[in-house]
């Protein structure tokens, strides 16, 4: 059971400003005293861990994978998913024309389209970090595609801390009924 105090470090944690979780951890933000010298024991510093799990899964941290012939492991997966070949061709064709979209529309941005059960998955994020002039941001959007649906969310977030503390977080929510002409089949 997770105590009082940890339930309010996770949530300085996952509501960190873009690029900041680890400025926020170590108190280089001007925090009072840095969240490692409230936490005093390895037990609650292990209760953490699922903080910063939530904040990269919930903000679409990208991460670098070390080298591997992928390939080579995704063949020796005997239990890896099969899924329409239809659906397989509509997915790839998604994630190049998302992949252009945002090569022209995110200088530093990151694309990931899968198939999840009978949807497609798209997930876009574009972070921009200028801690030289005491400022951050992060967009991010998800949607899912469906046999008649386009669900999904845009969100921003920014972080300016020169001459104050100002952040703004906005989002925008979106579900659209498609016509018949899309069909997943």
């Amino acid at each position: 059971m997770q105590s009082a105090k940890g339930e309010i470090i996770q949530e300085f944690l996952l509501n960190s400003p873009p690029g900041q979780v680890s400025d926020v951890y170590n108190g280089s933000i001007g925090l009072t005293k840095d969240i490692r010298g409230i936490v005093d024991d390895k037990e609650e510093i292990a209760q953490l861990v699922p903080a910063f799990e939530a904040h990269n899964k919930v903000q679409l941290i990208p991460i670098k994978l070390p080298d591997a012939d992928y390939e080579t492991a995704t063949k020796a997966d005997a239990d890896a998913p099969t899924f329409d070949e239809k659906l397989t061709k509509l997915r790839n064709a998604i994630d190049e024309a998302v992949a252009e979209y945002v090569s022209n529309y995110y200088p530093s941005g990151i694309s990931s389209v899968f198939v999840s059960e009978d949807n497609i998955v798209i997930h876009i994020v574009g972070n921009k970090y200028n801690p030289n002039n005491f400022w951050a941001g992060r967009l991010r959007s998800s949607w899912r595609l469906s046999k008649s649906n386009l669900k999904g969310s845009i969100k921003a977030q920014i972080h300016y801390y020169e001459d104050g503390n100002v952040q703004l977080n906005s989002h925008k929510e979106s579900d659209t009924d498609l016509p018949s002409v899309v069909v997943l089949e």
